[in-house]
C-alpha cells in the first residue's frame, strides 16, 4: 500500500546500526521567537533613600527572567547562575567602609600626633625661658659681682687710706710736740727712752733729732725703733744697735745682731752706735756693711761725729 509505513524495515535497519558510542552534540536551540509587547500602564517607580529610581523586587525579577530567555548567550548550560534576589542589597562592608569618615583608630591616631606635637612645642618653649632666666641670672650676677668688685675695691682703698691716716695723723702730732719741746734735752730724752732698757738708744735718737729734725718712737707692731718726721728724712723707719758704756763687747754676739739688723723687714735705716766699741773690733763690723742687700747704715761714733749723713 503506497504511502504506508512499514515497521518490519524499520527494525531490520535498527539491528544494522553500529554498536560504538555514538557521540552526542549540545541540540541547537531555534533563536527565541519575539512575542509582541503590549503595551500596558506605566508601573510606578519606587524612589529610595539612596537616590535614583528602583524597580521592586518582583518586577526586577520577572525583568531578568525574560532578557535571560531572549538572549541567545544564556541558553542552556552556558546561563551564568545569577540570583535576583542579590540585586536590591546594600554594598558591601568594605565599601561602605570606603564611604565612610576616617575610623576612630585614625582619629585617635590623629589627634595622638597632634597631641605629640603640642607637648614638643610646650617643651621647647619651656626650654627657651628656662635658657633666658639662666641668662638673666647669670647677667644679674656678673653686675653683682662688678658691683662686688667695685665695693671691694673701694672698701680696700678706705681701709688703706685708714691705715695711713693714723700714721700721718701720729706723725703730725709727734712733730708738733718736738717743735714745743725743741732746745729741751732731757725731756726729749725722758720722752724718746721711755723704758729703762731704752737709755742708750733714747741718747743716741735725741742727738740724731736735733741734726735731722725730730723723732718719734714707732707704733706698736711696727719695726725698728724710732720714725724721723721733717726734712727728706720723714717717714724713714731707723733701728739702733749698739753697746752701753759699762756693758762687755763679745765681738761674734755683735757681728750676728749686726747682720740681723741689716737684714731685717721693715727698716729703711740701721744706726750702728761704735762709741763704746773698741776701736780694734771696728774695722770688723764696719766690713758688715757692704753686705750685699744691706740697709743704708748710719754709723754714731760720737755726739759730734755721725758717718753717713747727708
Amino acid at each position: 500500500m503506497t504511502g504506508s509505513l512499514n515497521f518490519s524495515n524499520l527494525s531490520s535497519a535498527a539491528a544494522l546500526r553500529p554498536t560504538a558510542p555514538v557521540q552526542r552534540t549540545a541540540p541547537v536551540s531555534p533563536p527565541p521567537q519575539e512575542t509582541p509587547k503590549t503595551e500596558s500602564a506605566p508601573r510606578p517607580e519606587t524612589a529610595k533613600p539612596g537616590g535614583g529610581v528602583h524597580l521592586a523586587a518582583e518586577e526586577m525579577e520577572a525583568h531578568v527572567t525574560e532578557a535571560l530567555e531572549k538572549s541567545p548567550a544564556f541558553a542552556d548550560d552556558q546561563a551564568p547562575l545569577i540570583d535576583p534576589s542579590h540585586l536590591d542589597e546594600m554594598p558591601e562592608p568594605e565599601f561602605e567602609a570606603e564611604l565612610e569618615g576616617p575610623s576612630e583608630t585614625e582619629e585617635s591616631e590623629d589627634s595622638e600626633e597632634i597631641e605629640a606635637e603640642g607637648e614638643v612645642e610646650e617643651a621647647e618653649s619651656k626650654e627657651i625661658e628656662a635658657e633666658e632666666a639662666e641668662e638673666a641670672e647669670e647677667t644679674e650676677e656678673d653686675s653683682e659681682s662688678g658691683e662686688k668688685g667695685e665695693g671691694e675695691s673701694e672698701q680696700e682703698s678706705q681701709t688703706d687710706h685708714a691705715q695711713t691716716d693714723p700714721l700721718k695723723r701720729y706723725l703730725e702730732s709727734e712733730l708738733e710736740r718736738y717743735q714745743r719741746e725743741k732746745g729741751q734735752q732731757a725731756q726729749r730724752f725722758v720722752y724718746l727712752a721711755g723704758q729703762a732698757e731704752r737709755s742708750r738708744k733714747a741718747q743716741v735718737a735725741a742727738v740724731l733729732e736735733a741734726k735731722i729734725g725730730g723723732l718719734a718712737p714707732v707704733l706698736p707692731g711696727m719695726a725698728g725703733d724710732f720714725i724721723a718726721l721733717s726734712g727728706g728724712y720723714t717717714g724713714l723707719i731707723l733701728d739702733h744697735i749698739g753697746v752701753a758704756q759699762n756693758q762687755a763687747f763679745q765681738l761674734a754676739a755683735f757681728k750676728q745682731a749686726l747682720l740681723n739688723h741689716l737684714k731685717a723687714p721693715g727698716i729703711d735705716r740701721v744706726l750702728l752706735d761704735l762709741e763704746y766699741v773698741p776701736a780694734l773690733q771696728r774695722p770688723a763690723l764696719l766690713a758688715l756693711l757692704k753686705t750685699p742687700n744691706a740697709h743704708p747704715c748710719w754709723v754714731y761714733l760720737s755726739a759730734s761725729q755721725i758717718q753717713g749723713l747727708g
